[in-house]
């Protein structure tokens, strides 16, 4: 069965439409898309490598993607979670850092504390190769040399802030 997503307005608020997922948007609608950011005990962030047959094949980033119709922006990014690393949280672990407005959708940014270790994770292997803990030093060497997806660059600016939960 076809994914659907919700549509916004500029000012997101919801207009009653869905689309499938992947079509076109009608002029001046939005959808929702979330990102989650988990930060271990020393500071690191969670990294997963995109599968080759995905649309940004082999590169880095952090967990996310598009809430479904009827998902405000917590249990999306908690389905997420749980789809792509086996990982479960609950939306009080959790802070929503901000919501970006980018092109035709908004980005929900989320950040969690946690004391996963890698061994535990189930990666979903349809979508994911890898997983890694990273710095904020190698996450700005990785993007400089173009290994991080790029939709991700806003997060530099968020750093600190997620690290003050």
């Amino acid at each position: 069965m076809p994914e659907l997503w919700d549509l916004y307005d500029a000012r997101r608020n919801p207009t009653g439409k869905t689309v499938h997922a992947g079509e076109t948007l009608p002029q001046g609608s939005y959808h929702l898309m979330v990102s989650g950011w988990i930060v271990n005990e020393k500071g690191e962030f969670l990294m997963v490598q995109h599968h080759p047959d995905t649309q940004f094949p082999m590169l880095w980033d952090c967990v996310g993607g598009w809430a479904l119709s009827g998902e405000d922006g917590a249990r999306a990014i908690l389905r997420e979670i749980r789809e792509q690393t086996g990982a479960s949280f609950a939306a009080y672990q959790g802070r929503r850092l901000q919501s970006i407005r980018s092109g035709d959708h908004f980005i929900d940014v989320w950040v969690f504390r946690s004391k996963l270790e890698i061994k535990d994770l189930i990666l979903n292997e349809d979508k994911l190769v890898g997983v890694k803990w990273v710095t904020p030093e190698i996450f700005a060497d990785m993007f400089t040399q173009k290994r991080v997806v790029p939709t991700v660059h806003y997060f530099t600016t968020l750093y600190d802030r997620a690290l003050s939960l």
